[in-house]
Formats: structure tokens, sequence, C-alpha cells
């Protein structure tokens, strides 16, 4: 898993990017209970509400709600947990709120 909150300048009038000062692109924030899978990467300024499912090989560019199930490059939102059905339901089959 990599969880980075920096990055570095990319200006190319100020030598190579790795030369370069890393600054904070913003705080990430992983929920209570969350599963983050395999070489999943959560980039700078994500906040993962709790109970968040993350699949393998993600790359998360930005913040999900708890009771979030999340895959793809960039991440996506698959599934939400529905407490009335006591299930996971694809994110297609429920009202868009």
């Amino acid at each position: 898993v990599y969880i980075s909150d920096a990055s570095h300048g990319v200006d190319p009038t100020k030598g190579p990017i790795l030369d370069q000062n890393l600054s904070s692109r913003g705080e990430v924030r992983i929920g209570r209970s969350s599963f983050i899978g395999y070489r999943v990467c959560v980039m700078p300024g994500v906040v993962l509400g709790e109970h968040c499912v993350v699949g393998a090989n993600a790359v998360v560019t930005k913040s999900f709600p708890a009771y979030s199930m999340v895959a793809g490059v960039p991440a996506r939102l698959i599934r939400r947990y529905s407490f009335a059905e006591k299930r996971w339901v694809d994110y297609n089959e429920r009202d868009q709120d």
C-alpha cells in the first residue's frame, strides 16, 4: 500500500523533479475499520469514511463516504452498504443521493 500527502515540485526550471522540494498536497484520513487491498495507492487529500473497502491495485484520487466499496484506476464507487437490505448494493442499483 502507498499512502502519501506529499508531492515533488514539477517546475522544469528548477532542475530534476527528484531534487525539488516535497510539499504537502493535503492530509490523508482513513476511517475506522476500513480495508485497503494489495498495492493500493491513496493520493494526497483523500478522506475515506469508516468501513470503506478499497479493491486491490486501486488508485484513490478523491474522497469517498463511509460504507463505500471502491475499485479501479482511478478508483470509483462500485457499491454502498445498505443497512435497510443488510448487504452491499451495486452503486447503479440505488438512488444517487
